[in-house]
């Protein structure tokens, strides 16, 4: 028995002091998310939002806060990072820009897909799915996003016509129960797709409307 412990104690004191506070703050993370039903509800949240800020959060995986239902997605770059727990209205979007600065934007609905996209003339861009429900109504959509001036910033780089002004965003709401309810992104192609909306029924058809890079802009491609 103390030899199992002496060995524990290695290890611990083995392991850096970074990766230690880490490790001890993600249990204490999952063990309040473990017993978030009996407090408010953005409690946790709260929590959450405050160890993000810092920058030693970034040597944090979080396996014990996502064994508890925290649902975490990961950029390709390292750069940026989502956090969603279950049953919240909201996530958290967590960034370090190239200079090192870290930041956490709040974000209504809960982050579905992250994608990273590699845009000429942009570097690293990033493509959120994100999902709202109330009831039985849902909202999906779908925002572009880059560093700028050290901070994660919309990139309007989506043209849905030929006058229309880019955006970074694109949004879908419908009530019920629908297979062709989702935003898709096709990296090869670099093409976004979406379903079209009835403008008679409010809900999602069989069609889907389609913007391909064409190097500048995401413009309608069929």
């Amino acid at each position: 028995m103390l030899r199992h412990a002496l060995i524990a104690l290695q290890t611990l004191f083995a392991t850096p002091l970074h990766a230690r506070h880490a490790a001890k703050t993600d249990a204490a993370l999952a063990a309040a998310l473990q017993h978030n039903g009996s407090q408010p509800a953005g409690l946790f949240a709260e929590q959450l939002e405050g160890y993000l800020k810092t920058a030693e959060s970034w040597a944090c995986r979080f396996s014990q806060t996502r064994a508890a239902g925290l649902m975490i997605h990961n950029s390709a770059d390292g750069r940026v990072r989502s956090f969603t727990p279950p049953h919240s209205p909201s996530s958290l979007l967590q960034a370090r820009s190239p200079g090192g600065h870290t930041s956490v934007q709040t974000l209504p609905g809960h982050i579905e897909r992250l994608h990273t996209l590699r845009l000429s003339g942009h570097s690293h861009a990033y493509l959120l799915f994100t999902e709202h429900t109330d009831g039985d109504h849902t909202e999906k959509s779908l925002v572009l996003l880059h560093f700028a001036a050290e901070q994660l910033q919309a990139l309007p780089l989506i043209q849905t016509a030929t006058a229309a002004e880019p955006t970074h965003r694109l949004n879908i709401a419908y009530s019920g129960q629908h297979a062709n309810n989702y935003f898709f992104y096709e990296p090869g192609s670099h093409t976004i797709s979406q379903p079209q909306i009835s403008s008679h029924t409010h809900t999602p058809t069989n069609r889907r409307l389609k913007y391909r890079f064409n190097g500048q802009l995401f413009v309608p491609h069929s």
